[in-house]
């Protein structure tokens, strides 16, 4: 990343274009970075760069549970807390009480999602995306290589992973073994750092070239309003919510029950 933002997210359920944020500090310090955050329940991680911290209340109060340098990506799959670091995977059986690593590897690790009885890893370093159909024991390189995946998106049966290195978007409809290439435009520095899907929708957050949609797959890719670099992509009910970065951090909703498929989706930043 060019930049590095302290960015966290409040998921709210919106009436309108207003909405009132408010910080959470108690336990994580305010020099922290935080590169992912996760929920279930009232239960919610954040990977810090200085490890996982838990909250129990909906982030009223944090206390570090695994004490690494990185946590890049949180998965949370029914019982399981994946965290992606830059050394393979680790992973917690109870909320985050005892951790081991399943996957030690000198690997940096991204992107983590599941689908299915498989987890996917993207990698950085041209390492490209790995999979795992034994909850993360071992790993198996796809098809993917030489790449930076930075993003992985699960669709209908569909598996779609983000390019860092250029702007492609990937899927696969055969759980992983082969990939198909989707071009949204552009060139360097135009590059996915992160998707979203939304009910026919699939979203793209580019470096300097904002957010791009597709409602068939990728075959057709359309810029929309928002023009901003964009770090992170999440889904709330009919609200997407994206973060940009730049010289401050900007939060834009998309309300889509609103927006007939056959135009482009309008931003409105949030006054947090």
């Amino acid at each position: 990343m060019k930049k590095l933002i302290f960015i966290l997210i409040a998921l709210l359920s919106l009436n309108s274009s207003r909405a009132q944020w408010i910080k959470m500090p108690n336990g994580i310090t305010t020099n922290k970075i935080v590169w992912s955050l996760a929920s279930k329940g009232d239960t919610v991680f954040a990977g810090t760069d200085n490890g996982v911290y838990r909250s129990t209340n909906n982030g009223l109060n944090w206390t570090l549970k695994f004490s690494y340098n990185t946590g890049n990506v949180i998965l949370i799959y029914e019982n399981m807390v994946y965290v992606g670091t830059d050394q393979g995977v680790y992973s917690s059986s109870d909320w985050g009480q005892n951790w081991v690593q399943p996957w030690a590897s000198n690997k940096w690790v991204w992107a983590l999602a599941k689908y299915g009885d498989t987890i996917f890893a993207g990698c950085s370093g041209g390492s490209g995306l790995y999979r795992s159909t034994n909850n993360g024991a071992t790993w198996i390189q796809t098809q993917l290589t030489n790449k930076f995946i930075s993003s992985i998106a699960i669709k209908g049966n569909k598996v779609f992973a983000g390019d860092w290195a250029e702007t492609t978007v990937y899927f696969s409809t055969d759980n992983g073994t082969n990939w198909v290439p989707t071009y949204l435009g552009g060139e360097w520095p135009e590059v996915v750092l992160c998707l979203a899907v939304k009910d026919n929708y699939l979203f793209a957050g580019l470096d300097n070239a904002g957010v791009y949609f597709t409602t068939n797959n990728g075959i057709e890719w359309t810029q929309t309003s928002l023009i901003y670099s964009i770090l992170c992509l999440t889904v709330n009910g009919n609200n997407i919510f994206a973060g940009t970065m730049g010289y401050s951090v900007y939060l834009v909703v998309m309300v889509l029950s609103q927006q007939p498929l056959s135009q482009p989706p309008s931003f409105y930043q949030l006054p947090y």
